[in-house]
């Protein structure tokens, strides 16, 4: 059975286009969802012969990657096998009205937008855009993230909205 991996949990759009990619390619297909795309691609060995599915904005700060740079690195272990586009869902830079730590959550690919809308801000990486509103509900005063993520009792500014198509990779894992 063919298995996808993929940034998780559920909620981040890595997971939704992976479902999409499934349902128009590969119906029996079984999605992995990771913590990372770290480790995934730490651990690429025990998923030989698998599906990776990755964004083209993909960044690792840990990792110090971009896409392109990940696309070269890992040429031997990696073949694009398809690409497709599929959009994020709605994006949101906020500041919250509580919180004034200066610290401003993101995924590492999105570091650059949120320093756009939010010059201010201290920027910090995390695994997803998911995560980051976790984190931002912690300690932070800024957050780039999906709108889904918002819950209402989060009374915060919105800075800016996105609406954002993605390239979409498929690599099988060799």
């Amino acid at each position: 059975d063919v298995k996808i991996h993929t940034l998780g949990p559920e909620q981040t759009d890595s997971s939704e286009a992976c479902d999409y990619y499934r349902r128009q390619n590969l119906s029996d297909a079984e999605i992995v969802l990771h913590q990372s795309f770290e480790s995934i691609l730490e651990h690429l060995e025990e998923y030989r012969g698998d599906l990776f599915v990755v964004p083209a904005a993909f960044a690792s700060d840990a990792l110090h990657l971009t896409w392109g740079t990940m696309h070269y690195r890992f040429l031997d272990r990696l073949d694009v096998e398809a690409s497709f586009v599929y959009p994020l869902s709605e994006m949101v830079c906020i500041r919250s009205r509580k919180r004034h730590t200066g610290i401003g959550y993101t995924h590492a690919a999105t570091k650059d937008l949120l320093k756009k809308y939010a010059p201010e801000a201290r920027p910090v990486s995390v695994a997803s855009k998911y995560r980051a509103y976790e984190r931002y509900l912690e300690d932070g005063e800024y957050v780039l993230t999906n709108r889904k993520n918002m819950v209402e009792e989060d009374d915060a500014e919105i800075l800016a909205e996105f609406q954002v198509k993605m390239v979409w990779c498929v690599y099988r894992i060799k």
